[in-house]
């Protein structure tokens, strides 16, 4: 839900909504109380924009049928034994450190207190895999869930469905996203999801940030990456959609997410090594990416 908001704070250009805790519970409180219908409340309109948005996430259903016998939901369904029973659960998957299985006597679990730790994930999105499929395999059924069933078993799902149905990890997040509306795996997360498409398919790792993991550039946005010295402490790219739109005004260029300082346009185009000159072109300093 981060990036939600977030576009919603930067489509208000330079107003931005700072929320406390208890702000949070102010404004759930005042959700309770309302429907879309009469939905008026005297913010500023980036406010209703964010609270129209945690709305919308509160009416999400607490679990959803991924795919055949493959449930991705929260807590709540994974406390509430009639639901469980309802549904045929036979296996659960826990994407979380703090949360409790509560019915081991009946149901198989596998808990994933990794997906706190800011560890490397591909090992443990095999494993997960592979309780899944053994699961379906014996005519079982399986909730994965965390607190909220939006990030942390969201990845798990989506890394279930990137290898079961061959698909790139942004083709995996629409076809789970199409079911489950309230997704949204954290920047580290995706981070983890692109090394794990990496192993399936041997595609090439796009560029992230060092401190944020949000992703930066494709390997395709690199000017002519056979004259790109290795040597050097720079990677040239084309301007992204995420840098200032005049470069002849700007003076450095910020990660979208974190706002580290991660490189400088080059205001008076790219000479390539190889003849070729760019009017556009951003250096990248190469110490504050990783792939």
């Amino acid at each position: 839900m981060h990036w939600r908001i977030r576009n919603a704070k930067n489509s208000m250009k330079d107003e931005y909504l700072l929320i406390g805790f208890s702000h949070w519970i102010m404004i759930i409180n005042f959700l309770s109380k309302i429907s879309e219908a009469n939905f008026n409340p005297k913010f500023s309109v980036a406010a209703q924009q964010i609270i129209l948005i945690i709305y919308i996430e509160m009416k999400a259903s607490s679990y959803n049928e991924i795919l055949p016998g493959i449930y991705l939901g929260d807590y709540k369904a994974a406390k509430h034994l009639e639901t469980l029973e309802g549904l045929g659960i036979t296996h659960i998957v826990i994407a979380a450190s703090d949360l409790d299985p509560w019915y081991q006597n009946i149901i198989n679990y596998k808990q994933f207190p990794q997906m706190d730790s800011g560890e490397a994930l591909t090992g443990i999105f095999r494993q997960s895999n592979q309780f899944i499929k053994e699961a379906v395999q014996s005519n079982g059924k399986v909730l994965i869930h965390c607190q909220m069933g939006v990030a942390r078993s969201a990845t798990l799902m989506i890394a279930y469905v990137m290898q079961e149905m061959s698909l790139d990890m942004n083709r995996a997040i629409e076809f789970v996203g199409r079911i489950r509306r309230c997704i949204n795996p954290n920047p580290f997360h995706i981070f983890q999801l692109r090394k794990f498409e990496n192993e399936l398919f041997g595609t090439l790792m796009p560029y992230f940030c060092k401190f944020c993991c949000i992703e930066l550039f494709s390997c395709d946005d690199i000017l002519h990456p056979e004259c790109n010295n290795q040597e050097n402490q720079t990677i040239v790219i084309k301007q992204k959609e995420w840098m200032p739109d005049d470069f002849s005004e700007a003076t450095e260029i910020s990660c979208p997410d974190c706002g580290t300082d991660v490189g400088e346009p080059l205001t008076s185009g790219y000479n390539c090594s190889c003849g070729q000159y760019f009017d556009t072109a951003a250096a990248i300093n190469k110490e504050l990416l990783t792939n």
